[in-house]
C-alpha cells in the first residue's frame, strides 16, 4: 500500500501499489485514466514551469493572507531577572542585566507600537501584546502587568500569551480574571523530586508544589494554561509519571490545558 500526500494541493490518496515508481510505466498505453487522475490531483504536471507557477501563486496568496489577517505580535520583555536558577536556562548570561521596565516607560512603549502598526495598514487583525522575560510575573510586577493589560484592553488589542515559571502566578490572578490573557505557559519538568532538582530558586528551594497549585487555581479561574516539559536525558524517563500527574489533576481532559514537550539544547 502506498500513501501519496501532495503538500502543494493537500491531496491525499491511497493506492495498492507504488504507481509512481516508474514514470515510463505511468505514461504507458492503458494508463491514461490513472495519469489524468494524478494530474487532476496535482501529482503530475505537464511541465516543471506549470508546477513552479502554482507554487508562486500559492506563495503570493499566503503572503497576502499574512498581511491582512496575521496579527502584529509585540513581545514585551519586562525584565531579564528571574526568581529561579535553572541550570539549563538559556538566559543565564542575560540575568546580569538587572532592572525592570516600570510604568513610566509605558507611554513610550505603546507609542512605538502605534508607529509600527501605522507601517502595516493592511493588517486587519487586532495587535497582540505578549509578556516575556526573564520572569515577567515577578511579585513586584503586579502593578506593572495590570497597567499593561489595562492599556491593551482600552485600545481594543489582545492580551496575548505569557511565558512564566508560574511561581508567582497567584499574585497576578486578580489581574488575569479581569483582563484575560490568551494563555499562560509554565514549565513542569517531572514529578516533584525531579522537577525540584532542575527548577529551583538560587537557594535550591523547590518550586513544584507552588507551581502545581497556581496552575490549578488559574484553571479554576477560567484561564487557559500551557504546561511544558523541557526534556533531556536526565528526565525523559519520567514521562510516564508526568502522564500520571496530568491525569490526577484532570489536565489531560481539560479544554483549558495544553500539554507539550520541548528538547533542552546544549548551549556554549
Amino acid at each position: 500500500m502506498t500513501v501519496l500526500y501532495n503538500t502543494i494541493t493537500s491531496s491525499i490518496d491511497v493506492f495498492d501499489a507504488d504507481v509512481l515508481s516508474e514514470e515510463d510505466t505511468l505514461r504507458a498505453p492503458g494508463n491514461e485514466e490513472l495519469l489524468a487522475y494524478l494530474t487532476d490531483r496535482g501529482y503530475v504536471y505537464s511541465s516543471e514551469q506549470d508546477e513552479r507557477d502554482l507554487i508562486h501563486q500559492l506563495y503570493t496568496g499566503y503572503n497576502q493572507f499574512k498581511r491582512e489577517h496575521r496579527p502584529l505580535i509585540f513581545y514585551i520583555v519586562l525584565t531579564y531577572r528571574c526568581d529561579l536558577a535553572c541550570d539549563y536556562c538559556f538566559q543565564n548570561s542575560a540575568k546580569a542585566l538587572d532592572g525592570s521596565i516600570d510604568t513610566s516607560h509605558l507611554p513610550a512603549l505603546f507609542n512605538a507600537m502605534d508607529e509600527i502598526c501605522e507601517r502595516f495598514p493592511d493588517t486587519r487583525s487586532r495587535p497582540v501584546v505578549a509578556l516575556f522575560g526573564g520572569e515577567p510575573l515577578l511579585r513586584q510586577h503586579v502593578g506593572l502587568v495590570e497597567e499593561i493589560f489595562r492599556e491593551v484592553a482600552e485600545r481594543g488589542w489582545v492580551n496575548g500569551p505569557i511565558i512564566s515559571n508560574g511561581v508567582s502566578l497567584d499574585a497576578h490572578l486578580p489581574t488575569f480574571e479581569r483582563y484575560r490573557p490568551s494563555g499562560i505557559q509554565v514549565t513542569i519538568d517531572g514529578p516533584e523530586e525531579v522537577h525540584n532538582q532542575r527548577r529551583h530558586t538560587a537557594s535550591y528551594a523547590g518550586t513544584f508544589s507552588s507551581i502545581v497549585e497556581n496552575v490549578n487555581s488559574a484553571i479554576e479561574a477560567g484561564i487557559k494554561m500551557g504546561i511544558r516539559t523541557n526534556l533531556d536525558d536526565r528526565n525523559i524517563h519520567c514521562l510516564p509519571e508526568l502522564v500520571d500527574l496530568a491525569e490526577r489533576h484532570g489536565w489531560i481532559d481539560s479544554q483549558s490545558v495544553e500539554l507539550s514537550l520541548a528538547p533542552v539544547h546544549e548551549r556554549a
